[in-house]
């Protein structure tokens, strides 16, 4: 119930009721008691069960406007290897697919990070190269999409649906 999201509300109260669930702004309207609460949670996770932190919640209002435009070039440049911004675990990883640009860093470094499978992924439009379910360089290397049969193009708009609905990959921007 909690992976992977906002707990700290949830945890002060002791009430599993969702809608305590990801609400970081609840955090500060805590009373004294809640606070304390939520206090020894944070001294639990930090001394007796040592959980490693991997950064800070990144919200909404935090990452790119998922309307500003990218150029191959501007996508390039987020591969998982450039500076990494406040708040974050790690340097963004972006992957262009369908025209939308994804930040496949949240959650998906293993994947698309360094050493992972699918880095070769990392920082390009890998349009062709998913609706290919081809790892050949050459389709890595061409984001042209006009040529793809009707499988391919099915094929290519699960990987979307994967990266918004099953994986929640935020959309960073879209490709020019």
């Amino acid at each position: 119930m909690f992976a992977g999201h906002e707990c700290g509300v949830s945890l002060a109260k002791m009430d599993f009721d969702k809608t305590y669930i990801d609400d970081l702004a609840g955090v500060s309207k805590l009373n004294f008691g809640e606070r304390n609460t939520l206090d020894e949670w944070i001294e639990k996770f930090t001394h007796f069960k040592p959980y490693p932190i991997a950064g800070k919640l990144v919200t909404d209002d935090m990452l790119p406007s998922s309307d500003r435009v990218l150029t191959l070039e501007d996508l390039a440049k987020n591969d998982g290897t450039g500076d990494i911004p406040d708040g974050y675990a790690t340097a963004p990883i972006y992957l262009g697919a369908g025209g939308k640009v994804f930040d496949v860093s949240f959650g998906g470094v293993g994947f698309y990070g360094a050493g992972g499978g699918y880095n070769r992924f990392a920082g390009k439009d890998a349009s062709r190269a998913l609706a290919k379910m081809s790892f050949d360089p050459a389709d890595t290397a061409d984001p042209d999409v006009s040529n793809l049969t009707e499988k391919e193009r099915k094929i290519l708009d699960d990987w979307i649906k994967t990266f918004e609905d099953k994986k929640n990959y935020p959309i960073v921007g879209r490709l020019k």
